[in-house]
């Protein structure tokens, strides 16, 4: 009786071993299957080209050239209106409104705010070289910003040109 169930059982764990098995060689050959298709993929899907793989590869100099400028330029476009975009909204952004509105108060003693009571206009008033101060910080930051924004869309405009400046050094050979 003992005899019987360990033949059974051993039975069965060779018949686990089998199923686990022909589990695994499908499950590989699958995967093998992918891996396969996915190669051929690669192979079919198009490299990015660049300009020395044009030259070597015996495409006119010219038209590389005039691709590479036409993807910088489109590039460099898109970069300068994201980049006046963001420095527009920081600047928008860093003087909230009421602040602007207190600081025109200030200035100005015709502009009337409606949500104040004499007394805080009077403590503006008191506060006026503070303020003063802080707007003129604030006036620098701003004009720092402008400067840097200003030098990043000239290398944007300067990066565009390269390829104009590339054509210069082309030999008649390479047109």
């Amino acid at each position: 009786r003992r005899l019987a169930k360990n033949r059974e059982a051993a039975k069965k764990s060779r018949n686990r071993k089998k199923h686990y098995l022909e589990f695994l060689e499908k499950k590989v050959a699958a995967l093998s299957e992918t891996a396969c298709s996915l190669r051929q993929q690669m192979l079919k899907k198009p490299k990015k080209e660049s300009l020395r793989d044009a030259v070597i590869g015996g495409e006119d100099l010219e038209s590389s050239v005039g691709k590479f400028q036409e993807k910088l330029e489109q590039t460099c476009f898109q970069r300068k209106d994201h980049i006046e975009f963001l420095v527009d909204e920081v600047v928008r952004v860093m003087i909230p409104s009421h602040a602007k509105l207190l600081l025109k108060s200030v200035e100005e003693t015709e502009v009337e705010v409606p949500e104040l009571s004499p007394q805080q206009l009077a403590t503006i008033k008191e506060l006026q070289p503070v303020i003063a101060q802080e707007q003129s910080r604030l006036q620098e930051i701003v004009d720092e910003l402008s400067s840097t924004k200003q030098d990043i869309l000239d290398l944007l405009d300067w990066a565009a040109c390269i390829p104009k400046e590339l054509r210069k050094f082309m030999t008649p050979q390479q047109t």
